[in-house]
């Protein structure tokens, strides 16, 4: 197994310690759940997807009716496969860091096809940041893959605020996905920022509404297999959030939870048993 050269993620919460007024709450919780600024700043996707990999794109309209343009990579198996991998990045990503950073290099060795999508207003993808929009280019590339590979096993997997994505989307698309993994979950975006501040109270409800990502009241209803992994030195999504999703997956024949040992948030991936449980996860 190749190694990750780096992996990079924004704090979803940090920030509310290390900022005071200069601007609303809304907006900084804003800035801390969809950093894109710096995100596309430090890594700039280019026009043409690496050798081996074919771009793919999704249009909708957000609630508003306003346009959302999603960018995709997608990665067929020279050979075949009979799985096709849906993965949703964390926060701090984009499809040039996970390129870069060799995570796509490390993810043809599962043996399965796979599409990663940007969220919008990451990389090439354009519209708002929220819920809604990142669920629903979750759901399009869903469908897409089952539209591609119709005789294919579905699997979603997720990362930090991607384990939401994942989890929400997979809750709407259960018919056309057959597993579902999750790598530093947590139940939902509030509860995660309320055990690091006060003011994370003091949101307004419905910014909170929209960008919420409430795995927890989804999870009850997912009745595919769930793999869980996340490390016990996280500081970012302490591990008990992990620990709680994991028993809301009451309905699911089997959750399997993995605690990486002395490992963080954005080290995770540098454990090689990581990958091990999710390529046996992937392929059993």
């Amino acid at each position: 197994m190749k190694k990750i050269l780096f992996s990079v993620s924004v704090g979803l919460v940090a920030l509310f310690f290390l900022t005071g007024c200069g601007g609303s709450l809304q907006t900084l919780a804003e800035q801390i759940l969809y950093p894109y600024q710096q995100v596309n700043s430090q890594f700039k996707v280019p026009s043409t997807p690496p050798k081996g990999f074919t771009e793919v794109t999704f249009n909708f309209n957000d609630q508003s009716g306003k346009p959302v343009h999603i960018d995709a990579w997608a990665y067929q198996q020279p050979g075949g496969s009979n799985r096709t991998i849906v993965y949703c990045h964390g926060n701090g990503e984009n499809l040039q860091a996970l390129w870069v950073s060799n995570f796509l290099t490390v993810m043809e060795e599962f043996g399965a096809n796979f599409i990663v999508i940007d969220y919008p207003s990451y990389g090439l993808s354009t519209g708002a940041p929220n819920q809604y929009t990142l669920v629903t280019a979750a759901d399009k590339a869903i469908e897409w893959a089952k539209q591609t590979y119709p005789n294919n096993e579905i699997i979603v997997w997720g990362r930090s605020l991607g384990t939401g994505v994942a989890t929400l989307a997979t809750g709407q698309e259960q018919n056309l996905v057959s597993k579902l993994a999750l790598t530093s979950a947590w139940t939902n975006f509030l509860a995660v920022a309320e055990s690091v501040t006060s003011l994370a109270s003091d949101l307004p409800a419905s910014w909170v509404n929209n960008n919420n990502y409430n795995s927890a009241a989804v999870a009850p209803t997912i009745h595919i297999p769930v793999m869980m992994q996340h490390g016990t030195a996280d500081n970012t999504i302490p591990i008990k959030f992990g620990l709680e999703l994991k028993a809301d997956f009451t309905a699911s024949p089997s959750v399997t939870f993995y605690k990486v040992p002395g490992r963080g948030h954005n080290n995770i991936f540098g454990a090689p048993a990581v990958w091990q449980e999710l390529n046996q996860f992937f392929r059993n």
